[in-house]
């Protein structure tokens, strides 16, 4: 028997050769999905925040833009995120607007950006409850 042949009908090493295949699409599928139940949990607790400030707003627990800013600051997840907050304390409907980057929301950000956009938007609007 040629050595050719006796090597083309050499199995060793098959395993090893698919798991090096495979594993570089399963990394980029693992990375992905951290990336997007990062932002999705970013994205979610922006909501809760405007939500929530929103509500405080309109019950008048939250009167001034410094007492809105703070109470966002210290609810909003990660603390390290910048946003961009735009709310009115004295408007008839409460109108909270939280505007974060997805870069800086995910681990590897470079690689969701290229799909849902560079910023995502938090938004909740609430009627001004009346003084009684």
């Amino acid at each position: 028997m040629s050595k050719t042949r006796k090597f083309i009908g050499d199995e060793g090493g098959v395993v090893t050769t698919e798991f090096v295949a495979i594993m570089p699409f399963f990394l980029f599928f693992f990375a992905f999905f951290v990336d997007t139940c990062m932002v999705y949990f970013t994205y979610s607790d922006m909501y809760a925040t405007a939500r929530d400030t929103a509500r405080r707003m309109s019950t008048e627990q939250l009167e001034t833009m410094d007492e809105v800013r703070d109470y966002v600051a210290e609810r909003l997840l990660p603390h390290s995120l910048r946003y961009h907050l735009s709310a009115d304390p004295m408007a008839g409907d409460i109108d909270v607007i939280i505007t974060a980057n997805v870069f800086e929301s995910a681990l590897f950000g470079a690689l969701l950006t290229r799909f849902v956009g560079e910023t995502m938007s938090a938004r909740a609007t609430v009627r001004r409850e009346p003084s009684w």
